[in-house]
């Protein structure tokens, strides 16, 4: 697989820095999945990203259509283990090859996470 390839990014931990590294992503054209445990975490994770969004619209940074279209490019959900992440060990992640790239933001929640072998 080439960087050129990837178009989808899975983030595993949406605090502190997971939806930085999300907003990241969605800003650079990606499509962004931002992965926690609960819906407030998730909750919280967005309104983050629209606080920063909205100081890089004020700062000249970025549009107002920026915004919009770096927020139609993140989803969220609690489903942390879908098939194209693969599994965890507790010290790596193994991938299925495919066109999504899986960012652990904290690797002690990995086996919380996932199921680890």
């Amino acid at each position: 697989m080439r960087l050129e390839d990837i178009r989808n990014i899975s983030v595993i931990g949406a605090g502190t820095m997971g939806h930085g590294i999300g907003l990241t992503y969605a800003l650079g054209g990606y499509e962004v999945a931002l992965n926690d445990t609960s819906e407030a975490i998730l909750d919280n994770a967005v309104s983050h990203i629209r606080d920063a969004l909205k100081t890089f619209v004020e700062s000249g940074l970025i549009s107002q259509d920026m915004t919009e279209e770096t927020l139609s490019r993140i989803t969220t959900t609690t489903w942390v283990n879908p098939p194209h992440i693969g599994h965890c060990q507790s010290e790596r992640i193994t991938f299925i090859p495919g066109p999504v790239y899986c960012l652990p933001t904290n690797r002690k929640r990995l086996p919380r996470l996932f199921e680890v072998d």
